[in-house]
């Protein structure tokens, strides 16, 4: 798991004010979950996904995207 600092959490941050695409909106949420310190099932439960789901678009992140 990457660890965002501090200027990467506000550049997700403002992104997602931006960002139209539900997809990726709520991948840039579970992001922001994550460094917010929930875990991988709490937010699978707040963003009504599954698991692998969540587990998928950190990895996503983590590789370098969205």
């Amino acid at each position: 798991m990457v660890k965002c600092n501090h200027d990467q959490v506000k550049r997700l941050q403002k992104a997602l004010q931006r960002e139209k695409n539900p997809t990726v909106r709520q991948r840039m949420q579970m992001v922001l979950l994550r460094e917010d310190g929930k875990t991988q099932p709490k937010i699978a439960e707040l963003t009504g996904v599954s698991l692998s789901t969540v587990n998928r678009a950190h990895m996503a992140y983590d590789n370098g995207g969205v």
